[in-house]
């Protein structure tokens, strides 16, 4: 996995993207302190709108997985 790191003023996140690809899909890690991004992402929770996506062939495989390796979900994936 490729990481940079980068930082504004108090507001600091990350990136990674697939080492073999660095140019293609990058995922930004944020904290939820800045002010504007908490308020998008308040809003868009309220419409039901996810803040992420993620496509696979195996759901509940990959939430295991993810799940052992210590993530929290707010809920399983549907059945």
């Amino acid at each position: 996995m490729q990481e940079d790191r980068f930082s504004q003023g108090p507001y600091r996140w990350l990136t990674v993207a697939r080492p073999r690809k660095p140019e293609g899909t990058e995922l930004q890690l944020a904290l939820n302190s800045n002010p504007a991004a908490k308020a998008y992402q308040q809003a868009m929770f309220k419409q039901g709108q996810p803040a992420a996506m993620f496509f696979t062939d195996d759901v509940k495989g990959d939430y295991e997985r993810i799940k052992a390796r210590g993530a929290q979900f707010t809920m399983p994936p549907p059945t």
